[in-house]
This record gives structure tokens, sequence and C-alpha cells, in this order.
């Protein structure tokens, strides 16, 4: 009896161990490995492998089940290469060694993977685009309108649910990394390195792409570490190093008049920016076409000596040749600003130039901590047109609110204290926009006989039609339909409390 139940259990057993190996088989489990020096690849540095890469891939594709292509240690010279799908099962390139590009500057991409499901591409090797050779040659810095972009060093395009792990990065043509139509990709681990002055060298670039998550990288560049363009939605980017470079970028956007643009759902958290030339930013032509940008949210972001830490610009005009009476189209809402600290080196820690056609809206910063680190005066803040709300800390603090005319019929409200929002000076009084007069916010300063007014489409908080706050009668804010002039100066501002 006995030995007939220890034979019983040893026919399970091996019954379950037939399954699982059954199992396994049936789901590709154990990967074959294509090695392109198995086809004729040659890591010395000197050799173009293409036409070997090409074809361990062409087999590795075709396998039906898991594959491996594998990319030794070594030197490895490349043409331009496209790595085409579908593919029959899960597949990874696994680059160990090198890859250093031609000087082939007719391609979009170097590195192309296209209409691909299920891909890995990791290994820790490094992919050099040569790009000094052939920067002098980028037109994109001086017409932006209309130029060519140096090619990408490596990027994807219709790929799902893949993942992009483990590589070194340096010196692309243009940018290092883009997805275009891609959905369900991780990024992660990814080093990026350029020079601060290689033109048009972003790190990271996403277009047309959903569910994309971007983790522990670190990027150096001379353009922005990550640039989101149109038709992003869902796109989270945590623990990121940025700087060298233009910072988190979204946009330019509305570059085609006749396109309509909109990106929706970006969440970026855990990152640094170490002097960089923006930080947190959102950038749209004007004019431009229709458009929408929302639901982003930025949290728990350190600014090291960063220019311009937060900043909407929509009259973003690199040549500097534009209408700059012209207005984007593109709506900015639903946009959130949590946590943010660290050093500015420029006197503006954040800027708000919203379109007058379509103002910002739905806008919210909290505990904002950010310091000046620099000679040019005061850290202050500006805006135009937006609406918002503002809680917890606000910093620098401090007492002093000076109103600065800009010469142009719109002033800018700088401060040594608060985040202070709103377009105020003489010159603006004198020629207030049509529609901004009525409802508009009135703050009192501290001796009660100046009113000092905010445009009602450049608001922030529950200003308006309210008859005191921090229930001090003599400080009152009131709708107004008059625009009194008032002369440029200091003005005190007692304890705003988040009240903008």
């Amino acid at each position: 009896m006995a030995k007939t139940s220890i034979v019983s259990l040893v026919t399970f057993f091996q019954l379950i161990f037939t399954l699982i190996n059954s199992c396994s088989a049936r789901n590709g489990a154990t990967a074959k490995f294509y090695d392109v020096t198995k086809y004729g690849a040659v890591g010395n540095g000197k050799a173009d492998n293409s036409k070997q890469f090409l074809r361990a891939w062409e087999d590795a594709c075709q396998w039906n089940g898991n594959s491996v292509m594998v990319i030794p240690k070594g030197i490895y010279m490349l043409n331009p290469v496209k790595f085409t799908g579908p593919c029959r099962g899960f597949i990874a390139v696994r680059i160990n060694g090198d890859l250093k590009a031609s000087t082939d500057i007719s391609v979009e991409s170097w590195i192309t993977f296209k209409y691909v499901d299920r891909l890995l591409v990791d290994g820790g090797g490094t992919i050099d685009g040569q790009g000094a050779a052939v920067w002098s040659r980028a037109n994109c810095i001086h017409n932006h309108r209309v130029c060519r972009p140096l090619p990408i060093s490596m990027g994807f395009y219709f790929v799902t649910n893949s993942k992009i792990k483990n590589l070194n990065m340096i010196n692309s043509k243009g940018v290092h990394l883009k997805l275009y139509r891609c959905q369900k990709v991780v990024i992660r681990e990814i080093k990026i390195t350029a020079p601060e002055n290689s033109p048009n060298t972003d790190g990271i670039s996403i277009a047309v792409s959903q569910d994309i998550k971007v983790r522990h990288c670190n990027i150096a560049c001379g353009d922005d570490c990550i640039n989101m363009l149109t038709g992003n939605k869902n796109v989270e980017i945590f623990n990121v190093a940025c700087g060298p470079g233009h910072g988190i970028s979204v946009g330019s956007l509305g570059h085609s008049l006749g396109e309509s643009t909109e990106v929706t759902g970006l969440h970026v958290k855990n990152c640094s920016l170490r002097g960089t030339t923006n930080g947190l930013r959102i950038k749209t032509w004007a004019p431009s076409g229709p458009g929408l940008v929302s639901n982003f949210l930025y949290e728990d972001i350190h600014m090291q000596n960063a220019d311009n830490p937060i900043i909407i610009d929509q009259q973003y005009c690199p040549s500097g040749d534009c209408n700059n009476q012209a207005q984007s189209s593109i709506q900015v809402k639903n946009v959130t600003f949590r946590n943010i600290w660290g050093q500015s080196s420029t006197p503006v820690a954040v800027k708000f130039q919203c379109s007058k056609k379509v103002p910002c809206y739905d806008f919210k910063l909290q505990n904002i901590n950010l310091a000046y680190n620099g000679r040019e005066g005061i850290l202050k803040s500006q805006c135009m047109n937006v609406h918002g709300q503002f809680y917890g800390q606000q910093q620098p603090r401090g007492g002093e609110a000076n109103v600065v005319s800009s010469g142009t019929g719109e002033g800018v409200l700088s401060v040594s204290s608060e985040l202070v929002w709103g377009d105020v000076g003489e010159d603006w009084f004198n020629a207030v926009a049509e529609g901004w007069g009525p409802g508009s916010a009135v703050w009192d300063d501290l001796d009660t006989s100046n009113n000092l007014m905010l445009p009602s489409n450049c608001s922030f908080g529950n200003v308006q039609n309210q008859e005191s706050h921090n229930s001090d009668p003599q400080d009152n804010i009131f709708s107004t339909h008059s625009s009194p002039s008032y002369p440029k100066g200091v003005y005190s501002i007692w304890d705003f409390k988040g009240f903008l």
C-alpha cells in the first residue's frame, strides 16, 4: 500500500513536470539567440555591419517563439538600418557592444524599429551618433518653420508593449531617442550625453503616443531633455535628472497652422533640473491651429540653478521674426505645479505668457519654494491671461511688490515676497483691453489710498466680487467698471496667504 502511494506520488510529480515543460515550450519561454558575429559582423570599428545586423534581425524576427539578437562587445560601425516587424514572438535586441554611426544625414533615423510588438532593447552598450561631424549643418535653429532635422539616433515607430532600458546614448546628430505612434512603452535607465551647445540634440522626443513611462534616466544635451509633441496621451516621467539642456518641454505645438493639436495626461514627478535654460516648459506658436493641452501634474521637482524654472510660452518664436500681435489658438488648462523647489538663475522664476485668445485656465500652484541665485534684481513672477489658484508655501517671502510698466500697454507685477499674478502699471491702465475692466479684481495697498487692479483674464483665486480678505475692512477686493491710472512704484502687499 505504501509502495503504491509512493509510485503514485512520483507519477504525479512527473506529470506536473511534463505539463510545465509543455507550457514553457508552447509559450516560447526558451529563447533562441542570434549573434550578429555569426552573420559576419566585425566589431573592429571600421567595417560597416548593417547587412549582417539586418540578416540576424530577420531570422530572429521570423522565429516562432522568443528570440534574442545579440551584439557582443566590440565597436561596430553601422550605416542606417531599419528593423521592421511584425515578428512572430517576443524579440530582444541585446546591445553589449558599442554602435557608431556613419556621417549619412539623408535619413530620418539612423537605427529604426518599426511595427514591432513585445520588443526589448537593452544591454548596457553605447549608441554613438557621431554628431559632432555634422552639427554645423543643422539649420533648424534659424528656421524652425522650414528645416530638415538631422537624423535621430534611435527611432521607434508603431512599437507596442515594449521596453527600452540600460543604454548609453551619446552625441546624436539630432534627437537621441524618439517614439512615434507608440503605445505602452517603458523607457528606463537610459543615459544620454551631448554637449550643451550641440544643436537640436533632444534627449527623448515623444509624439502621437499613448501610455508611455520614462523612468530613472539621466539626460544632458543641447536641447530639450524630454520633449513631448502633439498627439500624446498619458505620459509619465519619473526620476529623471536633466541638465544641461532645455528642460522638460511640451511643444513646440501649433507649428502647422492647418492642424489641430492635443496633448493630455502628463505626470512629471521626482525630477531634477540642473543648469538648464528652461525648467518645466509648455511652448506654442502664435499664430497656431486649434488645440488643447490639459491634465498636467508636475510635482516634487528640484531646480538647481535653472533658467525659467516654470514657463508657459504661447508666443514661442525661436527665430525672433514672428508677428508679436498674433495669438495662439491652443488652450492650456488643468495644470498643477506642486512642491517645486530650489534655485532659479533668472529673476523671473515663474512666467505664464498665455494666449489672449484662449487664456490658460484652472492652473494650481502649491508649495512653490524658489530662490534667486543672481544679481539682476529681485525674484519675481509674470503672468498674462491665466486663471487659477495657489496654495501653501509660496517663496520667496517678503512684503514688496513693484509695479513695472512694459512700455507696450501691459505691465508686470514683480515681487520680492509672494508669487503674484497680474498685469498692472500706468500704461496698462490707460490701455485696458476690451472686456478687461468689468469684473476685474482690485487690491488695496496698505495706505488704502490706491488700488492695484488685476485684469479679469489674469487672476488667481476667488478674488472677484469679494468684499474683504483676512477680515481687514480697509483692504477691499471688489468689481470695478473703471480703469483708473496708478503711478509706477513700490507698494506694500500685506499678506496674501495663497489668496490669488
